[in-house]
């Protein structure tokens, strides 16, 4: 779900936008990401933690599969 947004003219200061142009291609963002973040930032909105890469962990080897998985061969026996 993407929040709305609204049009606005602001003045800033050539060398910030320089630079918040510099930092949006480094962090292959666009220049409209990097300034909500910096005005998030700078006025204390927690922002949604970002989806991370699920986590593998361990687990129990059930052994292989016998048999046929087709239904065919399934439904055989009923």
């Amino acid at each position: 779900m993407q929040t709305q947004t609204v049009k606005t003219t602001v003045e800033i200061n050539p060398d910030l936008l320089y630079m918040a142009k510099i930092k949006a291609l480094k962090e292959n963002k666009s220049l409209k990401e990097i300034i909500n973040e910096s005005l998030k930032k700078e006025l204390g909105i927690k922002t949604k933690i970002k989806k991370t890469k699920p986590v593998q962990i361990g687990g129990y080897n059930l052994g292989g599969i016998k048999g046929s998985l087709r239904r065919e061969d399934i439904y055989e026996n009923f």
